[in-house]
């Protein structure tokens, strides 16, 4: 929380609606994108703030407060930030042969700077679309992963055995780092190279200025011979995964604000403004 308290010792009269002798200003940080600045107005109970460095605040009467006037003490204004969010993924290139198993690695990193999160709500979450190898299907996934949403909303089936998965990663942070393991197995008709992709889906529209990395390839190689070898450019570290027996095939396939908030305290009243950022800090 980052909070600023601004104690008027003015007496405040009920009926009356007051300003403030300048505007407040706040600075706006590397990682803001949909702030939010909070107000509260409330007796100071406590020692005053001391004094800072600025111009001294002062309420200025406004005259009577209108009948439809807002009687609640708290007030938010909403901040828009120009900025943006490169999220890259990387794939991978696996070597197996078919009536085997292999495990393909896809790695989502976010190069922020914005921090992407939810005003209503505090939940965001960054969709990653997953689509295997042709003539492969998942035996063992990623807990965050499910097959993708159908288009009437109906349950959309098994989550082992399929070929395409939709993958989310709750409050994306600047510098977070993801990595998405898929057990599959190689079908008898897999061809000797097979390549599926793994791709960022928008979040919000113009969010991320840079397509290039947007999106990789997963690709299975048949071996000569032998047994199947471990996926290549393997990473450690990654989301655990379930498993489950082989359902019959089929193809199918959040974000945070940082806020801002404020504080005014009426009366002896003092003004507060905070920031809340990712996860409550």
């Amino acid at each position: 929380m980052r909070e600023t308290l601004c104690d008027f010792p003015t007496p405040v009269e009920p009926g009356q609606q007051y300003a403030l002798s300048s505007p407040l200003r706040v600075k706006v940080g590397d990682e803001a994108l949909r702030d939010k600045i909070f107000y509260e107005f409330t007796p100071l109970t406590s020692a005053a703030p001391a004094d800072g460095p600025g111009t001294p605040l002062t309420l200025v009467p406004r005259g009577v407060m209108p009948s439809y006037g807002n009687i609640d003490p708290y007030f938010t204004t909403y901040v828009n930030s120009v900025n943006h969010a490169d999220f890259a993924v990387t794939g991978d290139t696996v070597t197996g042969r078919r009536g085997s198993y292999a495990t393909l690695h896809a790695t989502v990193i976010d190069r922020g700077p914005a921090v992407v999160e939810d005003l209503l709500d505090d939940d965001a979450f960054l969709p990653v679309l997953v689509k295997l190898p042709p003539g492969t299907k998942a035996t063992k996934i990623p807990d965050n992963c499910q097959p993708p949403p159908t288009d009437d909303g109906s349950d959309p089936g098994p989550r082992m055995g399929r070929s395409s998965y939709q993958c989310y990663f709750g409050d994306p942070a600047p510098g977070d780092r993801h990595v998405l393991s898929f057990t599959v197995a190689i079908g008898p008709r897999t061809p000797a190279v097979s390549t599926g992709k793994v791709r960022t889906l928008e979040v919000m529209k113009g969010l991320d200025p840079d397509a290039s990395n947007d999106s990789a390839a997963l690709t299975l190689r048949l071996a000569q011979g032998g047994s199947a070898a471990g996926a290549s450019g393997s990473v450690s570290g990654g989301p655990s995964a379930g498993s489950g027996p082989l359902a019959d095939t089929g193809f199918g396939g959040g974000w945070i604000a940082w806020a801002a908030g404020a504080l005014l305290l009426p009366g002896g009243m003092a003004l507060a403004l905070s920031r809340r950022s990712r996860g409550g800090n």
